[in-house]
């Protein structure tokens, strides 16, 4: 939505250099590399699952140890010392990459075609009076 409502702001000419490769990098980030990494996860399936396996299993171990050791130089750092939410550090990538991704994936190419969804928390006047941008 920023980058369909704020278009001009990425121009370097109106905005200036910074902003503007600010936003296209942004762009770059939210919007190519999801469909490109999906690109490469169904090669990697299709020409060797098994040693997709083990670098899905590698990289998410390896972040659970990093979201660990991060969490505990935080809370150790912090005044209170709440210990508790370490037992959930691991989970994030669980949570990052297997859940979260799909849902973002889904969400930008529903943006990007322009897809009206109707949600049911919208009464149906919203959707009789709405404009398709």
């Amino acid at each position: 939505v920023a980058f369909r409502k704020q278009r001009s702001l990425m121009d370097p000419r109106t905005a200036g250099w910074a902003l503007a490769s600010e936003l296209w990098l942004q762009s770059l980030l939210t919007i190519v590399l999801p469909y490109a990494c999906l690109v490469w996860l169904v090669m990697m399936a299709m020409s060797s699952p098994g040693l997709l396996l083990i670098v899905l299993g590698v990289t998410t171990i390896f972040s659970a140890v990093v979201n660990v050791v991060a969490l505990a130089v935080t809370i150790r750092c912090s005044v209170d010392h709440d210990w508790r939410l370490l037992g959930a550090a691991p989970f994030l990538p669980i949570y990052s990459s297997f859940i979260l991704a799909p849902i973002r994936l889904w969400s930008t190419t529903v943006e990007l075609l322009r897809i009206r969804r109707e949600e049911a928390y919208l009464p149906q006047s919203y959707w009789r009076n709405a404009r398709l941008p």
